[in-house]
């Protein structure tokens, strides 16, 4: 049997706790929004999120062993449709059922060799 380790943000799986780790802390998790990097901050009518912002994110360098902090600016899209948002839930649904049934797929093929390496070689007669 073999372990394996989960990105708890992105679902990549690795060999190692050091990798999954590395590839968790890769992922830009603490953002701040301030009206001081913001001045200008409008919002559609009805929409959550502004038009535009300028967000900070605080991210860990491996090689300096430092936080950084970088900006970046977030452009909204607009608003998704009722029926552009089912059809991303279908893609994800679809998507997740390919992965499931590789994941199972890939478990068979694992068990029939556990069972082959398991039977004793048969000579042949003749």
């Amino acid at each position: 049997m073999k372990q394996i380790y989960v990105c708890e943000k992105c679902g990549a799986q690795f060999d190692t706790w050091q990798e999954a780790n590395a590839c968790e802390e890769n992922h830009v998790s603490a953002f701040e929004v301030s009206p001081e990097w913001n001045p200008d901050l409008t919002w559609n009518w009805g929409c959550a999120f502004p038009d535009e912002v300028i967000v900070r994110s605080r991210e860990y360098n491996w090689r300096t062993e430092k936080y950084e902090y970088k900006y970046f600016k977030y452009k909204s899209a607009g608003a998704l449709t009722k029926k552009r948002v089912a059809e991303l839930e279908a893609e994800r649904e679809r998507l997740e059922a390919e992965a499931e049934a590789a994941y199972q797929k890939r478990v068979a093929e694992l068990k029939t060799d556990e069972k082959r390496k398991a039977e004793p070689e048969q000579e042949a007669v003749g």
